[in-house]
């Protein structure tokens, strides 16, 4: 069972530190040794501080004191600047017979990708949105079942409401006061056609 539980704890993905109460690394797996490029001697006997953030002393964002406190599982994220890398560490601890810790186990995954993809996402999002907003016509975006899901600046000030007021509107009833599609309807001449039409009308 033993060979079972150490092959196991060498072939996570995710690097695993175990710790004693005082921060001090009792025994660590290969991923975590990668991860922060060093080997599994260099680790086994330093403070976790030190291993991982080449501190004198726990960095702010660690919860191992509130660990000691609690004896419950935390969860947080950091970047950490030696490394150029985002960290998801999750701690969690181990109880004596009498109930107080005496090891923590740290569940380390690198996220750095996936914190760049996101925020990859995020400017894009924002560009399209001061794109959306920038320009001087009014744009709305229509789904078939002729709702206003967006709406931009430009036609909020044509028709003298806030886009969010827009939003979520039936389109004839905000462009036409009509309960239905008017007869010109260029959504439902869109959605047949499946090509871009244009109408022309005087709005009383």
């Amino acid at each position: 069972m033993n060979n079972i539980l150490e092959k196991t704890f060498e072939s996570m993905v995710d690097g695993i530190a175990i710790m004693d109460s005082n921060y001090t690394i009792v025994k660590v797996n290969s991923s975590l040794a990668n991860l922060l490029g060093k080997t599994k001697e260099q680790l086994i006997g330093e403070k976790c501080y030190k291993a991982i953030h080449e501190k004198e002393e726990p960095v702010k964002e660690c919860v191992f004191k509130k660990i000691k406190k609690s004896k419950k599982s935390e969860s947080f994220e950091l970047y950490e600047p030696r490394l150029k890398k985002y960290f998801s560490i999750v701690q969690s601890p181990i109880l004596d017979e009498k109930g107080e810790i005496e090891y923590v186990i740290s569940v380390i995954r690198d996220i750095t990708e996936s914190k760049k993809y996101a925020e990859e996402i995020r400017k894009t999002k924002e560009l399209w949105e001061n794109t959306f907003n920038s320009m001087r016509d009014g744009v709305a975006l229509i789904n078939v079942n002729c709702d206003i899901i967006r709406a931009n600046k430009s036609l909020g000030e044509l028709l003298g409401k806030k886009p969010k007021e827009i939003e979520g509107e039936k389109c004839y009833k905000l462009l036409h006061n009509t309960d239905k599609p008017i007869k010109e309807c260029l959504l439902k001449k869109t959605l047949k056609t499946k090509k871009s039409e244009d109408l022309e009308y005087y709005a009383k």
